[in-house]
C-alpha cells in the first residue's frame, strides 16, 4: 500500500488542494482540520482539488471532499473543482454523485498557471483531541447526504461507527 500525502497552495484567495498515493482514514486526520481552516478563511474565493496523483481514495477522503464542496457553498462560492485523470478514481465520484456538488474535470485546463505548484503540508491534527472514529463518522454522514445510492451503501458503516462511539460513552 502506497502512503498517501496531502498538501495545499493558495493562489489569490483559490485553494488548490493536491492528493498524492493512497488517500485512507490515517490520511484523513490533518484533512479534516485543514478543511475548517479553509472554511473559515474571510479570502477563499474557490478550491481546485488536485486527484491527478492517487489511485484510491476511501470513503472517509471522498465524505471530507463533500464537505469542503457544502461548506463552500455555504459561503456562496462556486462549486469547487476536482481534476482527476485515473478511470477508477472517476468512476468512485461518478457513482457516489459528485458532479452535483463539483465541476470535474480530467486534465487542468491549458490557461492552469503552470507555475503554481500546492507545496505546502497540511497543518498536523492536534493529536491531544482527536478523535479518529467521529472524523470518519462526520466524513461519511456527508457522503450519506449526497444521494439515495450513498444512503444505502453507507448506512451500515454509520450503524457501525455510531454503535462504536455509543459503547466508549460518547456523544453522537
Amino acid at each position: 500500500m502506497q502512503q498517501g500525502s496531502i498538501c495545499y497552495g493558495v493562489l489569490n484567495g483559490v485553494y488548490v488542494i493536491k492528493f498524492s498515493g493512497e488517500i485512507r482514514v490515517p490520511t484523513c486526520a490533518n484533512l479534516n482540520a485543514f478543511t475548517q481552516m479553509l472554511l473559515d478563511d474571510p479570502a477563499l474565493r474557490g478550491v481546485i482539488i488536485d486527484l491527478t496523483g492517487i489511485r484510491f481514495i476511501d470513503s472517509t477522503g471522498l465524505g471530507l471532499l463533500v464537505k469542503i464542496a457544502l461548506g463552500v457553498s455555504k459561503r456562496q462560492l462556486d462549486k469547487p473543482l476536482i481534476v482527476s485523470n485515473d478511470a477508477n478514481v472517476n468512476r468512485t465520484l461518478e457513482m457516489t454523485g459528485f458532479k452535483q456538488i463539483f465541476y470535474i474535470l480530467h486534465h487542468f485546463p491549458d490557461d492552469f498557471p503552470k507555475n503554481f505548484k500546492a507545496v505546502q503540508d497540511l497543518p498536523a491534527a492536534d493529536q491531544a483531541t482527536l478523535d479518529l472514529c467521529a472524523q470518519v463518522l462526520e466524513a461519511h454522514r456527508a457522503l450519506m447526504a449526497l444521494n439515495e445510492q450513498n444512503q444505502h451503501a453507507f448506512l451500515p458503516v454509520i450503524k457501525a461507527l455510531e454503535h462504536e462511539q455509543h459503547s466508549q460513552g460518547k456523544t453522537l
